[in-house]
């Protein structure tokens, strides 16, 4: 068995070997501050040069919010006015809805906006002004009924040069209030949203969900 390369008091990286540790460990005490064993190959021939400080500092993580519900809607909030890519993009970005300069370079001021403005995960955020940006003055968190019903009162939908809102455009469809609205959401156009049929009586195609069929 070869003899133990002795590895006290070299220095590899932010890394000083203070003494063995047993197991083919080295006992380090890291520039930051931190001992820790530290594997004698690891050091030697892998480049280990930190207790993992160097990772955290070159890898940094902002806020540690990407699976939390809230950051989830601000990536969607983002994407529907950023990306043509995004299902939405056309009744968002595409008809001008931007996000406010203060929210698009900074998450950390909108979830401070969100916290101090009634924010729980069972809510949407909801813009006051349809045709408004997503900003302070013009936000607020709401259930998702209530949401549909801002949407319902003031989002007009022109077809063929008419503009009118969905509740008037029910009589001349097949389609009910509330599929209309599901199928725009779903990236339909609005001739589509109203008056393609659905295939099957009483079931739209697209959504699964029961609707009117005119008798």
């Amino acid at each position: 068995m070869p003899n133990k390369i002795d590895l006290t008091g070299k220095r590899f990286g932010r890394l000083t070997v203070i003494e063995y540790a047993g197991k083919s460990k080295w006992l380090c005490k890291c520039d930051c501050g931190t001992v820790k064993a530290m594997n004698g190959e690891g050091l030697r021939k892998k480049g280990v040069q930190s207790c993992g400080c160097l990772c955290k500092e070159r890898h940094p993580v902002k806020h540690g919010d990407s699976y939390t519900r809230l950051y989830k809607r601000y990536k969607g909030m983002l994407s529907r006015c950023n990306n043509p890519n995004n299902v939405g993009w056309k009744n968002y970005g595409g008809r001008g809805i931007y996000v406010c300069e203060e929210w698009a370079n900074d998450y950390e001021t909108f979830k401070s906006w969100a916290l101090t403005n009634g924010y729980s995960p069972e809510l949407t955020i909801d813009r006051i002004d349809n045709d408004g940006p997503y900003s302070p003055d013009n936000c607020r968190f709401v259930t998702k009924k209530e949401q549909a019903c801002n949407r319902r009162d003031s989002r007009p939908i022109s077809i063929g040069g008419v503009e009118k809102v969905a509740k008037d455009w029910v009589a001349e469809s097949t389609v009910s209030y509330d599929g209309i609205l599901s199928r725009l959401e779903r990236g339909w156009s609005p001739e589509e949203a109203v008056f393609h049929a659905p295939q099957h009586p009483g079931r739209d195609p697209k959504t699964g969900r029961f609707v009117k069929v005119a008798i």
